[in-house]
């Protein structure tokens, strides 16, 4: 999929790609049974890099965002009371993030005002990073 979207970028003379990465930042480092799905999504994370890496002197760009514990029907399903609280226990803000939180970090990087960044991980996590 990527790699018609850059064909596809190319053809148009620039434009953004922004991957998702759900996990290595966000805390679940830590759980049991998440090796697997850890390691995909630094695969993701270190493949934008390598994207941004490749796509020099195309006018695209590469970045990925690193979403944290967000309130979705699919997180509410799939967590326990348990699990929230805990994750709610990891952020300063005292509050799990709402889709809005994401998509505004994202319509920065498809914009136009993102010429500048290229090839970073961005962590979105209500600050749960400086509370390990």
């Amino acid at each position: 999929m990527i790699k018609e979207a850059a064909n596809r970028l190319r053809r148009a003379g620039g434009g953004r790609i922004v991957t998702f990465s759900i996990g290595a930042l966000s805390g679940l480092q830590d759980a049991p049974g998440c090796g697997a799905y850890l390691a995909s999504t630094t695969t993701v994370e270190e493949m934008t890099k390598i994207l941004a890496k490749e796509f020099k002197g195309t006018k695209i760009t590469a970045n990925c965002v690193g979403p944290g514990p967000i309130v979705t029907e699919m997180f509410v399903s799939i967590s326990g009371e348990e699990i929230i609280e805990m994750c709610l226990n990891r952020l300063p803000l005292l509050r799990l993030g709402e889709p809005k939180d994401v998509a505004a970090v994202v319509g920065f990087l498809v914009s136009n005002d993102d010429e500048w960044v290229n090839g970073q991980v961005i962590s979105i996590q209500g600050g749960s990073l400086v509370m390990r």
